[in-house]
């Protein structure tokens, strides 16, 4: 049963207004709100009680919008708090940080190829006898590493298919691994 406008357009109406609100969030003035603990510790405590005591629960995939005031306050607060998330993981770890970069910059590629590769794996991870709960994380964790690996082996250095991935065709000097230059003696 298919749920919806055609293309999807009505989850571009009931979720536009909220990417909005968290880009206009993430602007350089509330950078050190959210850098807070307190904030995310806040947002956290807030949000995860309002999801356990609250019976509206929003489902884009079957189109259910039970309460627009509760849905709402859990969007805002959960983008609050995945900002807030973000900034302190880059203040208490660059290692991470580094890792959820990394990630955010090739989304597209794991989004493109995960569901075929997490659907087949899960299969077969069953088939070889390994019990259900550990499969779905095996098969999660293969539909995240193996697209990082077609990303990093086939269009990572290939300027043709780069920009189908909406990367630019040449890399740029920050994201090729910095070694570093040997000073050149003129004379």
């Amino acid at each position: 049963e298919l749920y919806g406008l055609p293309f999807s357009l009505d989850l571009v109406l009931a979720s536009g207004f909220f990417f909005l609100a968290g880009y206009e969030v993430n602007q350089r003035p509330l950078e050190k709100f959210f850098a807070s603990p307190l904030v995310l510790a806040g947002t956290f405590g807030l949000l995860l009680t309002m999801i356990f005591f609250l019976p509206p629960e929003l489902d884009f995939n079957t189109r259910a919008y039970p309460s627009l005031w509760i849905n709402t306050a859990e969007a805002l607060l959960g983008i609050g708090m995945v900002l807030s998330l973000a900034r302190n993981l880059e203040k208490w770890s660059a290692r991470l940080a580094g890792v959820f970069r990394y990630c955010g910059r090739i989304s597209l590629v794991i989004l493109i190829f995960h569901v075929p590769i997490q659907e087949t794996l899960a299969d077969k991870y069953l088939r070889l006898g390994i019990p259900q709960e550990p499969t779905i994380w095996l098969a999660f964790a293969s539909a995240v590493l193996i697209p990082a690996l077609i990303y990093e082996l086939a269009i990572h250095r290939n300027p043709r298919l780069r920009p189908w991935f909406g990367f630019a065709a040449e890399e740029k000097a920050t994201e090729v691994a910095a070694t570093p230059a040997k000073p050149t003696s003129v004379g």
